[in-house]
């Protein structure tokens, strides 16, 4: 079946990931890799290693969009002819652990994408009642292959046809905490339909104004209005529009005005 997306949501699955050993760097991937191709991500959950909560999961994601990137806890139907390509694989090696046929269970009427840096492939299911559900392998250098090589090919063939693209504008403030201009900023761009995201860092708080459309025209009037709100609401915090940072800014205007800054120890 080929259906049209617009937005996808992930399901990142493993203990580890629960429990902090392991910091999850597989969604960031996911996303960066699907934002160009119009696919938005709506939600990310993390479950641990059981199948209720796995299921659960997924059931819930499939439910709110129709469709679900999974990363980690692969395995369901024997597949001779993937086993026997993990064994030539293994080949050199020796015998091939027991453990691994799970990674030769894929589901029945799944595709396959082949996995150029381990033995887990990635599967698509796409269910004409339930909806699209993507299994990729939970290792991030082979999640990013399987990603790159065949995901993206298969969901851009599956990207409505006047799919929305994110453009942005990003205005950076120092001098004020997050807290307090979450709160000057408040509902005051609620009218104008774009995303808006608070990003701390060391040198204060970047606000990033989010608006998805087919082209550039279609949401750069809303952005131009919403940066220009946030100029007249932060008033002297915010020192920058775009990526400078603060001693880039600071620098800029010494050199306008003739100035320079001696330190001493």
């Amino acid at each position: 079946m080929k259906r049209e997306l617009t937005a996808i949501e992930i399901v990142a699955i493993g203990e580890e990931l629960l429990s902090g050993a392991t910091i999850d760097s597989n969604a960031a991937l996911i996303a960066k890799q699907l934002e160009p191709l119009g696919l938005r991500i709506a939600r990310k959950t993390t479950v641990g290693d059981v199948a209720e909560d796995i299921a659960g999961a997924v059931r819930a994601a499939l439910d709110r969009t129709g469709a679900v990137i999974t990363s980690g806890g692969l395995g369901l139907e024997f597949r001779q002819d993937l086993w026997e390509a993990l064994l030539e694989r293994w080949a050199h090696r020796g015998k091939i652990p027991e453990s691994n046929r799970t990674q030769a269970e894929v589901p029945e009427g799944g595709d396959v994408f082949p996995n150029p840096r381990g033995t887990a492939p990635g599967l698509a299911i796409d269910d004409d009642r339930l909806g699209l559900c993507i299994l990729l392998p939970g290792p991030p250098g082979e999640l990013a292959a399987v990603l790159t090589d065949s995901v993206a090919p298969y969901l851009a063939e599956r990207v409505s046809g006047g799919a929305r693209r994110p453009f942005r504008r990003q205005l950076r403030t120092a001098g004020i905490a997050e807290s307090s201009l979450a709160d000057k900023v408040g509902g005051r761009l609620d009218d104008l339909g774009l995303d808006v995201a608070y990003l701390p860092d060391v040198a204060g708080v970047d606000v990033r104004l989010t608006g998805w459309s087919a082209d550039e025209a279609g949401t750069a009037g809303a952005l131009e209005e919403g940066a220009r709100r946030l100029h007249e609401i932060l008033g002297v915090h915010v020192y920058c529009e775009g990526t400078k940072d603060l001693a880039e800014v600071v620098g800029d205007l010494l050199r306008e005005r003739g100035l320079a800054v001696v330190v001493a120890e």
